[in-house]
Parts: structure tokens; sequence; C-alpha cells
């Protein structure tokens, strides 16, 4: 399925998603495979719990040529694998959000400013084994990348990034010591 050049837009302050596939109805689940967003743009009033996407238990993810403004954030997803963002610019209270698990995921010339006084640029659950490469891209947040709940093996890979932090650090290992600077080139591995 390929999603091209819609406008998402509203003025609901309420919390709400533009596009939804993370929980069963009537006990059948919706897991979303194989799917393309290019070149969509999504709007919601700043400040508010609007998200512009939601998946779980999802694979081959594709988001490129993106953009959100206000709102939430981005990408709240759950157990994934094979995630790519490509070329996104957000501006919402936070950025990108990879719960629970996370494999195969890329960030690649993405421009991510979270908003709120608190806001993540990317966070990852690492409760069960979780990837991530970020390359190329321009991350302004209080804590621009944020490994969290890593309990499991993990891999963070940046290459060639910007990150901005408003907190002193650029990385932030929940357990473990910040990583100060690293924004040009590090891998972690756990």
């Amino acid at each position: 399925l390929t999603i091209k050049n819609v406008k998402f837009y509203t003025e609901n302050t309420a919390a709400m998603d533009f596009i939804w596939s993370a929980d069963s109805n009537n006990g059948t689940i919706r897991y979303a495979h194989n799917i393309t967003l290019d070149g969509c743009s999504f709007e919601a009033p700043v400040g508010t719990d609007v998200v512009g996407m939601r998946f779980k238990q999802a694979y081959n993810l594709v988001v490129k040529n993106c953009v959100m403004n206000g709102g939430h954030s981005l990408v709240q997803n759950t157990s994934m694998t094979g995630q790519t963002f490509e070329n996104l610019t957000v501006e919402a209270g936070r950025g990108i959000n990879l719960q629970t698990s996370s494999l195969n995921t890329k960030v690649v010339n993405c421009n991510i400013k979270a908003t709120k006084a608190d806001g993540y640029g990317i966070r990852v659950d690492a409760g069960a084994t979780s990837s991530l490469a970020v390359s190329g891209s321009t991350i302004e947040a209080y804590e621009p990348i944020y490994l969290r709940k890593a309990t499991a093996s993990y891999e963070l890979s940046l290459l060639n990034n910007t990150l901005i932090a408003t907190n002193g650090y650029e990385i932030v290992v929940e357990g473990e010591t910040p990583v100060i600077s690293g924004a040009a080139g590090l891998n972690i591995k756990k």
C-alpha cells in the first residue's frame, strides 16, 4: 500500500492519530505490512497529543519526504521490523518514538525538532532486541537520541549527524552514562 501526497490536518485538540493500525478491534489484529508514505504532510495544533502515525507489530514501513507540524509526534510505533524514515521534516512536541523493540530501523537525512521542553528527537525502547541507524540527520531536542529500557541487546549506529541537546547530552542510554559527544560517528552495542 502506498499513501502519496496526502495532507492530514486537524484543529482537534484531543488525543488522536491520523494513521492508526495498532490494536485489536473485535478480536481482529491489524498488522500493517509493506506500507509506504511518500510526500504526506501532517498538521495539528501545537501542544496537543495528535500523532501522525501509530503502527504495531508491522514490517517494511517506509516513510519518506513527509512533514509534521505541531501535535505530539510523527511516529509512535511498537514492535516493528524494517522501518525506514527518510527526508522528513518534523517540528512537533516530540519526534519519533519506537516502543518495545525496533529491528532494522533507519533514519536518513531527516530534520527533527522537538518543541516540548523535555522532548526527545528519537526514542527507542530496547526491552527486546533493537537496532537503529541514524545518518545525515539534524536532531534538536532535550534528548536528541534516547535509548530507553535498555534491558535487551541493541545496536545504535550514528554517522554524520548534527545533534543539538538542550539538556547537555546528545545521546542518553537509560541506566548508563549518557554519551555527550558522538554525533559524527558512533556505534554502541550491548
